[in-house]
């Protein structure tokens, strides 16, 4: 009788170890996988954004030259009134 219930009692225990086993490696591969996928991720981000970057580098570029002649246009009238804010208080003297 003592060798079945010690019997039973190692099956219990190896029942319960197995399922630990199964439920610790699990976790236990998804904890090393974690970095490599982390550092895959980065890396195909930041060269996904150079190539984008790379291709968005004309419009870039063509925005860049217009919003560089508004800036003069703008400049050339703030000195036009300058200009003439002086003449006219020249004007009123």
């Amino acid at each position: 009788m003592k060798a079945r219930t010690t019997g039973a009692y190692a099956l219990i225990a190896l029942g319960v170890v197995a399922t630990a086993f199964v439920a610790f490696s699990r976790g236990t591969a998804l904890e090393a996988i974690f970095p490599a996928e982390r550092a895959s991720r980065s890396f195909s981000d930041k060269v996904w954004s150079r190539v984008e970057g790379a291709c968005h580098g004309a419009s870039a570029s063509a925005e860049n030259v217009a919003l560089r002649r508004e800036v003069a246009a703008l400049a050339l009238a703030r000195d036009d009134a300058a200009r003439l804010e002086a003449e006219n208080a020249r004007l009123r003297r």
